[in-house]
């Protein structure tokens, strides 16, 4: 087993969510990084709990007690599919209504948990394809910013000045800050493609999120409103001791037909079946839809605070509070500096030292960008 751990924390994937390089922020790691890893937790227990527990029992008729029955049945009816029916409905007669009931895909869970983790890190990629080609390597800033030396200060000054001159010196469009046009090469240098690209990849988790919790609700065989889950599952075990409802998605006991060939004729068998293995699966599901409400919550408020840190007298407030610190120039002269050189794209970068670094850090590359942006004025105006 520990052979095994190791090999899966070797795996690129698990390498690159244990990576320390950062270049966005906490709730974003918790989607594509704690997320994924519950998931993959999840993925690795449902893969291996066939070796030490059945993943399907099957009660059998006297007459099929003997020889390698027991074995022949359990295993056919595991790849056949069972169906499930209430245990007080009695059974259809007719074989399409049994089909209509099958069980399709519970063999199929740590495929499904994959695919989960998939839609989880796709915002990430996303994110990851489109600003890698910014013009600046946002890991290696917010790397250099974080280490308290004058050498690495100096180097994320030199690429964030070199970024806001030559990318975020045009004005925005006065009509949206988030336009299909900043994803076009040729708009790349309006000042807002930075925050443009974030705000759909943070748009991108917040559904990602509600529809996965929405999946689970229909998973976990839960009849009303995906919002109140969690709610009646809380009631459900206070009051009854029964987490859930009769889930027809995560049955613990189902019916098999049996087709037997005996000499010329084909007897079936309705036989019984106990799946063992769908009580992990639905605890599985079950903590992954608290985890996802969580998620949604966070994902939400978080969404919504940067659409309010990226309000104009926001954005000003923000670099004035810091430029105070540093006994920075006039009022007037640092709003100039803000519009005019930050602008949406540098304020956003701040915004991200500042989250993965600290504070002091994102106050000593401010004054350094200050000082060199007043130095070029004055050469400018000497000239």
């Amino acid at each position: 087993m520990v052979t095994i751990l190791k090999e899966f924390f070797k795996w690129p994937l698990v390498t690159r969510l244990r990576a320390p390089d950062n270049d966005d922020e906490h709730v974003d790691r918790l989607n594509h990084r704690v997320t994924v890893g519950f998931i993959l937790l999840g993925v690795l227990i449902t893969s291996t709990t066939s070796f030490v527990m059945n993943r399907i029992s099957c009660w059998l008729p006297t007459e099929l007690k003997h020889g390698s029955y027991i074995k022949y049945i359990e295993n056919y009816c595991w790849i056949t599919n069972t169906y499930y029916v209430h245990s007080n409905v009695t059974p259809p007669h007719a074989i399409e209504d049994r089909r209509r009931a099958e069980i399709c895909y519970y063999q199929w869970m740590p495929i499904l948990l994959l695919l989960m983790a998939l839609c989880f890190y796709i915002p990430r990629l996303f994110w990851r394809s489109f600003n890698i080609h910014c013009g600046i390597d946002i890991q290696n800033l917010i790397k250099k910013s974080a280490i308290s030396s004058k050498d690495s200060t100096k180097t994320a000054t030199q690429m964030f000045d070199y970024y806001c001159q030559t990318h975020c010196q045009s004005k925005p469009s006065s009509l949206s800050l988030i336009t299909f046009s900043a994803y076009i090469r040729r708009n790349k240098r309006r000042g807002n493609y930075l925050f443009s690209l974030y705000i759909l990849t943070r748009f991108l988790y917040l559904i990602n999120s509600i529809l996965q919790l929405i999946l689970l609700n229909i998973l976990l065989g839960h009849r009303g409103n995906a919002w109140l889950l969690d709610i009646n599952i809380m009631k459900s075990i206070f009051r009854h001791g029964n987490p859930l409802l009769d889930s027809p998605y995560f049955p613990r006991v189902t019916l098999c037909d049996v087709p037997i060939r005996e000499i010329a004729e084909i007897h079936r068998y309705t036989i019984q079946c106990a799946l063992p293995i769908n009580i992990l699966n639905e605890k599985i599901f079950l903590a992954l839809s608290f985890w996802f409400s969580y998620l949604i919550l966070h994902n939400f408020f978080s969404f919504i605070l940067l659409l309010f840190q990226q309000l104009p007298s926001q954005r000003l407030a923000y670099v004035r509070r810091l430029a105070t610190l540093i006994n920075s120039p006039s009022r007037e002269s640092i709003d100039v500096f803000t519009k005019q050189y930050l602008n949406i794209d540098g304020i956003f970068l701040l915004r991200l030292i500042s989250h993965n670094s600290s504070e002091l850090q994102t106050m000593e590359v401010l004054k350094k960008l200050l000082n060199n942006y007043h130095e070029r004025r004055l050469s400018s105006i000497n000239s």
